[in-house]
């Protein structure tokens, strides 16, 4: 498990589009969905929210509110338990952060 959370925050903390807090083109989008895809998988896992939290306090200051905001919305989130909800929860909630990234002017 905490290989996963290792795996989520360096996605996070390598993510250019998290540095720049959200991003305007459809890769930057992309990248940023990704990562909000990687914290629900791990919510969907069990993973904890202190731990994904404790993870993006070592990150670069440039990424951490948009990253906390990523897990405090995962974790709003009903865990589901049958595999068929698990997926949908994660492909809906990597859409989400994709749609709310791509509308910013």
């Amino acid at each position: 498990m905490n290989k996963r959370i290792l795996r989520v925050i360096c996605f996070v903390a390598s993510s250019s589009v998290m540095a720049a807090s959200f991003a305007k083109d459809a890769a930057e989008c992309k990248e940023m969905s990704e990562a909000a895809r990687n914290i629900m998988s791990a919510r969907q896992s069990g993973v904890s929210m202190s731990s994904l939290i404790e993870f993006t306090d070592k990150a670069p200051e440039a990424i951490k509110p948009t990253a906390s905001k990523i897990i405090s919305d995962a974790f709003e989130q009903p865990r589901v338990t049958d595999p068929v909800l698990k997926d949908r929860t994660i492909s809906e909630f990597e859409n989400k952060w994709f749609l709310s990234c791509y509308k910013k002017p």
